[in-house]
């Protein structure tokens, strides 16, 4: 079922959802801080979450471990 989701065929579909959940936390936390009209710790926090696990993501050796074969 993950499969039909992954718009990297090329890639395990674990290493390309953790991409989309990287971004959608990014974007919910932006929404959120939109409505609330301010901003907590804890959203900070999970901004600070997000960004390194893209970086992190999209390293050479983190690709070549999911890349499928």
């Amino acid at each position: 079922m993950a499969e039909q989701f992954n718009f990297f065929q090329d890639m395990h579909w674990s290493w390309s959802f953790s991409i989309y959940v990287a971004f959608a936390l990014i974007i919910w936390i932006q929404v959120e801080t939109i409505y609330v009209q301010g901003v907590s710790w804890l959203q900070t926090f999970y901004m600070l979450y997000a960004i390194p696990l893209i970086f992190i993501a999209l390293l050479p050796q983190v690709r070549i471990f999911y890349k499928k074969e």
